[in-house]
């Protein structure tokens, strides 16, 4: 077993671990996102295969060294983060590579606050100024409006459960505001374990591979630590 620990192991390569190479996730990527178009697809393809990368790391941390359970849970609560980020960005590009991406002709210069009295209360009013623009501009985009739709033009396929998990993944993925919280069973500790880890990657593994169409081999060796089994 190649280990991570330097301590472990020689430095040599035969024992020390190290991830997928980035060129080997690009070429993957390449099937869809283009490193030779735009600059935003450079950036976006690069972008995902150092967090494929990262995730194999957590990945292998997971499962060579001791942690405790509270350092366990944030390791499963970066999975899912970085997991998130990921699938964000395969959401992006097919919206807006089908020309599905929200525009506008407006854009906005500034608020303009005024206060007055109207029956004899006070009130604020806040009037938002744009101008009209001679082209149409791509808008921002939250995550949960790319998943909607994605989902009414069945991007991903026709299985409802896919867009499920991913509105799932995308709550869990909220909780990166830490001071957010209803209720002390909202802590990290209580909404990170095993079986949100298994959910997330094979939420994961299931949208790369309808979206980079992966072959036997790359499931079972490279995204081998997409796979989970019992704990």
């Amino acid at each position: 077993m190649k280990m991570l620990c330097k301590k472990c192991n020689s430095q040599t390569d035969i024992e020390k671990w190290l991830p997928t190479s980035v060129e080997t996730y690009s070429d993957i990527v390449s099937r869809k996102i283009l490193v030779i178009d735009t600059d935003y697809r450079k950036a976006l393809n690069k972008n995902i295969c150092y967090n494929l990368q990262y995730l194999e790391y957590i990945s292998e941390c997971i499962k060579q060294l001791y942690l405790t359970s509270s350092i366990y849970t944030q390791n499963v609560k970066t999975f899912v983060i970085v997991s998130a980020s990921i699938i964000e960005g395969i959401l992006y590009h097919e919206l807006k590579s089908n020309n599905f991406h929200s525009k506008t002709i407006w854009n906005y210069i500034k608020d303009i606050v005024s206060e007055t009295k109207i029956f004899d209360k006070e009130v604020r009013l806040e009037t938002k100024t744009f101008e009209k623009l001679p082209f149409e501009k791509d808008l921002d985009m939250k995550f949960d409006q790319m998943i909607n739709k994605i989902e009414s033009r069945k991007l991903l396929g026709e299985d409802h459960d896919i867009y499920a998990k991913i509105n799932i993944i995308r709550q869990l993925r909220n909780k990166v505001h830490i001071h957010i919280a209803n209720s002390s069973l909202e802590s990290d500790y209580n909404s990170f374990d095993f079986e949100k880890l298994k959910l997330v990657k094979k939420t994961l593994l299931e949208i790369l591979n309808y979206y980079f169409n992966l072959t036997d081999i790359e499931n079972n060796k490279i995204f081998s630590y997409l796979k989970t089994e019992d704990k």
